[in-house]
């Protein structure tokens, strides 16, 4: 589900895409997050500060980080 939802913002094959579709990729993967929050995720996943993150990186970011799922924002 992971690697479908990341190609389709990925139409171009260039592995990566850009960091301000982080919170729609994590909203469609049911992770609800608040805008405090998604601050420390965009330091996380890019932290070159590049703009942009691989598939590899949000991988990364879903296995490490830990999510509080139930919390509504």
């Amino acid at each position: 589900q992971v690697s479908v939802i990341f190609d389709s913002f990925d139409p171009g094959n260039r592995g990566k895409i850009s960091i301000e579709y982080l919170p729609k990729i994590l909203r469609l993967l049911n992770y609800n997050i608040g805008n405090t929050e998604l601050q420390d995720l965009i330091l996380v996943v890019d932290k070159k500060s590049l703009g942009y993150f691989s598939m590899k990186e949000l991988i990364n970011l879903l296995s490490h980080y830990k999510f509080d799922i139930d919390k509504q924002y």
